[in-house]
């Protein structure tokens, strides 16, 4: 009766917003933002899995000929999917090698049991890491997830949710912190030439370092209160205190690391892609019997990400396509003609950062919106620098809001430690600590260092 009750929600839902239609959208471009609207509700509604719900979205997509067969499953060869699914591989291998657990106890004898130890010791590797890997989805799902996965399984529940957590949240940051750190920063410096402005790997540097220090020091706090655990007892996890000489098996799992992170750092000199080296990271793998390839094969979580995150990526990107984006861009425009100028970028900011529920890539989101919101807040005096450098900041806090916002996010929802609706619903309080605390400082901090 319920499942009847809320799949009638969704119809009477669908018929509406049908009738709704505005007249600068074509009949295909509404009637994708219903399937993509209606694709992730009945999903926060428990109607079905996130997969099921996302495939029969694009194949109604494709019979209703809102969009055709080859456009709807193009996204299924985008390096980004295949990067996705080789990180699963390669976290896999590092766990069954047992490496994960060496290096998880390592980390829990440097820097503690407690949850802000463990808080500051997950986003000292993220940034560290993200000055050499120019890929979010490499970094923290091949590298760091299965160091963290280790600790989580010998942990209470509580813990494990809250440090899968914490690298989610630490992902975006080192994300914001380095111009090298995530693909699609490379766009904004591309956007920003056209208005003259330069922008330094060290400009983005500075601008960030300080607010995201400030929010790393207060991340424990925050997120031990967003995720909702008034107990303490964080600290219970089993230490294997025996200390063992590495195994071969561990050897030649550190070799493909070695491999993937000179890869990772150094492809671009080479023009091998993220997703080429991690795929060859996992022919090693199997090449070197680390793992089989029946294993990878049986690895549900894997594959069901690579189905979702496809599919929510190509109504995603033909929403934009279809001028939807751009549209909702428009309209918000529109309402700020007889608004004072800072009311009226603050209703930018807000919309820049809130319209990538939209988005499965934080690229398509830069690729499809950066340049209009940026032309929109220079046209209010705000100088080019600071207009293109906030943007592109929100572009990586603003992932925290789902769990397809980026590269990272779908391979530690798989995880399963939060459901589809917690992760929204964090994902939200998040937001507002982003919002307030790194721009809280940001603002004073860039008028020291005379960016305002």
């Amino acid at each position: 009766m319920k499942q009847f009750f809320k799949i009638t929600i969704l119809v009477f839902f669908s018929i509406l917003m049908y009738t709704l239609k505005p007249v600068e959208l074509s009949y295909n471009a509404w009637t994708l933002l219903i399937i993509f609207l209606v694709t992730i509700i009945s999903v926060m509604l428990q109607i079905t899995s996130l997969a099921l719900a996302s495939l029969s979205g694009l194949v109604i997509a494709v019979v209703t000929n809102t969009i055709d067969f080859k456009t709807g499953f193009s996204s299924f060869g985008e390096p980004i999917v295949w990067l996705i699914l080789s990180a699963f591989f390669v976290s896999f291998g590092v766990i069954k090698s047992g490496l994960s657990t060496r290096l998880a106890f390592y980390l829990l004898d440097k820097f503690g049991t407690s949850n802000i130890g463990i808080t500051y010791a997950i986003c000292s590797i993220e940034l560290l890491l993200g000055l050499i890997i120019p890929s979010a989805t490499a970094r923290t799902g091949g590298i760091i997830y299965p160091i963290i996965s280790e600790i989580g399984k010998n942990s209470s529940k509580n813990f494990n949710q809250y440090i899968t957590y914490v690298l989610f949240i630490a992902s975006c940051l080192s994300s914001t912190t380095f111009l090298t750190a995530m693909a699609g920063n490379a766009l904004i410096i591309k956007f920003s030439e056209s208005f003259n402005t330069n922008i330094s790997w060290f400009t983005w540097f500075l601008g960030a370092i300080v607010p995201t220090t400030i929010c790393i020091i207060m991340l424990p706090f925050v997120l031990k209160y967003i995720l909702g655990k008034n107990d303490s007892d964080f600290s219970i996890i089993k230490l294997d205190k025996e200390k063992k000489p590495f195994t071969f098996i561990e050897v030649k799992t550190l070799f493909v690391i070695a491999v993937l992170l000179l890869g990772w750092s150094f492809g671009s000199f080479i023009n091998v892609s993220p997703a080429i080296v991690a795929l060859i990271g996992v022919i090693l793998l199997v090449s070197f019997n680390i793992v089989t390839w029946d294993e990878l094969k049986k690895l549900d979580s894997a594959w069901d990400s690579f189905i979702w995150f496809s599919a929510l990526l190509t109504m995603a990107t033909n929403l934009n396509n279809l001028g939807v984006t751009n549209w909702i861009g428009v309209e918000i425009s529109s309402l700020l003609v007889n608004l004072t100028p800072a009311l009226s970028i603050l209703i930018l900011v807000l919309s820049y950062f809130y319209l990538h529920y939209f988005f499965a890539s934080s690229t398509a989101h830069i690729s499809a919106l950066l340049l209009p919101f940026a032309i929109a807040m220079i046209k209010f005096n705000v100088s080019p620098l600071i207009a293109f450098l906030s943007l592109g900041y929100l572009s990586n806090l603003c992932a925290c809001l789902t769990h397809y916002g980026n590269g990272p996010a779908p391979i530690l929802f798989a995880s399963k430690v939060l459901t589809i609706r917690e992760w929204w619903k964090k994902g939200f309080l998040v937001s507002i600590f982003f919002l307030i605390t790194w721009f809280g400082i940001a603002l004073p901090w860039w008028k020291i260092i005379s960016f305002i």
